[in-house]
């Protein structure tokens, strides 16, 4: 019997192990896509957090030391580098003021990830020029100034409210009369962020 030919069966018998097989292949091949979504979910996830913790004690450190020679240090060198880098220093900003807070600033045009956004401001895509104003000025470089000025005149007033937004983060007194005069311009309720701006420098 085991060596027995399929041809040789029943053509109902041979339709029933055919049927079989294939839903075993079927199976085996839900399992096999099921286990490698897991792992292209895990992995990432794993690799991200590994490089975090291999920051965060640079990051933690920028609070209580004195030599400020961190830039190598937090230099982004593989992938997902950048962004958990970018982030971190976004939290940190919550917690400095002052001097602290220009030195975190300063630390973020000295890795790149201001130049990074800079060039992003250039995209034909609204939505990225969107992200790229929103990530400069929470990144708070008096670099992005100029370039801000720039989209505030020449964008949509939904653009102009992110511009007027970014540029109240920043909070630098010399762009004070053009956000006044972005509230004067945006209708509606994009009006609001230019206020909200102008209200941030007194934070």
């Amino acid at each position: 019997m085991s060596g027995m030919r399929l041809e040789s069966l029943p053509l109902a018998l041979q339709w029933a192990v055919l049927g079989v097989w294939a839903l075993s292949l079927l199976v085996g091949s839900l399992l096999g896509l099921l286990v490698f979504s897991r792992l292209w979910t895990a992995l990432p996830c794993a690799y991200l957090s590994r490089r975090r913790s291999f920051f965060s004690r640079t990051v933690e450190a920028l609070a209580v030391e004195k030599d400020w020679n961190f830039a190598n240090r937090l230099r982004p060198r593989l992938w997902g580098d950048a962004a958990i880098v970018e982030e971190m220093l976004i939290e940190l900003f919550a917690m400095v003021q002052g001097p602290l807070r220009e030195k975190v600033s300063k630390l973020g045009e000295e890795i790149g990830l201001v130049s990074r956004h800079l060039r992003r401001l250039a995209s034909p895509r609204s939505d990225v020029r969107a992200e790229a104003m929103e990530r400069l000025g929470l990144l708070r470089s008096r670099l992005a100034v100029p370039p801000l000025l720039d989209r505030l005149n020449q964008e949509s007033p939904d653009l102009q409210a992110v511009a007027a937004r970014a540029l109240g983060r920043i909070q630098d007194p010399a762009v004070l009369p053009a956000l006044l005069e972005a509230l004067r311009k945006l209708p509606g309720s994009q009006g609001n962020p230019a206020a909200q701006a102008l209200t941030g420098f007194g934070e």
